[in-house]
C-alpha cells in the first residue's frame, strides 16, 4: 500500500513540511477565516474598551467632576454637584468633552429627599447620561447618585409641580 503524499510530508522535517499548505487549499482558506475571525472579535473589543473611556480632562473642569455619557452614547458630560445647606438643593455643574460649561445650576432631590453639606455626592456614572430634559437649548442629564437618591434639575421639576 503506497503512502499517501500527505503522509510523507509528514514525516519530514519541520522546515521542509511547508508544503502541506501550499498544496492544500482548504487548509489555506481555512486559516485565513479563523485569522480574519480573531482579527474581527479583537477589534470589536478593543472598540467597547475604548469607547467607555472618558476623554482627557481639560483643565478647566474641577478635578471631582465624573464624566458621565449622553443619550446614545454619542457625547456626554463632565459634571460636578455639592451641597451648601442642609435641604432637597444641590447646585451642580456640567462641562462638555472640550470643557466648555454647558450647564450651571441648582438640581433638586427627588422623593423629598435631604441633602447634607458634609456628604459627598458620589454621581453613579454608569447610569447617568441617557435620561435627560432640555433646558435653555442643553441636554441636561438627570443625575443619579450612588447612594440612590435622584437629582432632577429645579426648572424642570418646578414645571412638573405646575401641571
Amino acid at each position: 500500500m503506497p503512502i499517501r503524499r500527505e503522509k510523507q510530508l509528514l514525516m519530514l522535517p519541520t522546515a521542509q513540511r511547508t508544503d502541506l499548505w501550499k498544496e492544500h487549499p482548504i487548509l489555506t482558506g481555512i486559516t485565513a477565516v479563523a485569522v480574519i475571525i480573531i482579527v474581527a472579535y479583537i477589534a470589536v473589543v478593543v472598540g467597547f474598551w475604548c469607547g467607555n473611556l472618558p476623554p482627557r480632562r481639560p483643565s478647566a473642569v474641577a478635578p471631582e467632576a465624573v464624566w458621565a455619557l449622553g443619550p446614545g452614547r454619542k457625547y456626554g458630560h463632565w459634571i460636578l454637584c455639592s451641597v451648601t445647606e442642609a435641604g432637597p438643593n444641590a447646585r451642580c455643574k456640567l462641562w462638555d468633552e472640550s470643557g466648555g460649561l454647558d450647564f450651571e445650576g441648582d438640581f433638586r432631590a427627588a422623593r423629598r429627599s435631604v441633602l447634607y453639606p458634609t456628604a459627598r455626592l458620589d454621581i453613579d456614572a454608569r447610569i447617568t447620561g441617557p435620561m435627560t430634559v432640555r433646558i435653555r437649548n442643553t441636554l441636561v442629564p438627570i443625575i443619579y447618585l450612588k447612594s440612590r437618591q435622584i437629582l432632577v434639575p429645579i426648572e424642570t421639576h418646578a414645571r412638573q409641580l405646575s401641571i
